[in-house]
């Protein structure tokens, strides 16, 4: 995507969650395959242009307390 500037990158899908005892023990994201681009300074959407390099979608995980 090079030559775009910033943007963002919407991804929709869901979270899944893992619970034990009522408390959240476990979590993860499920991509979709509707994705969306802005671009970062007006917000109006944009096209992309080339490939992106993957950034995988990792969640924090819960912590023992």
């Amino acid at each position: 995507m090079s030559g775009l500037g910033s943007y963002r990158k919407y991804t929709h899908g869901f979270v899944t969650q893992l619970f034990e005892d009522g408390k959240c023990v476990e979590q993860s994201f499920t991509a979709g395959d509707q994705v969306e681009h802005e671009d970062y300074e007006t917000g109006e959407p944009i096209e992309p242009m080339g490939d992106e390099v993957y950034y995988p979608f990792l969640m924090e995980q819960p912590k023992d307390e």
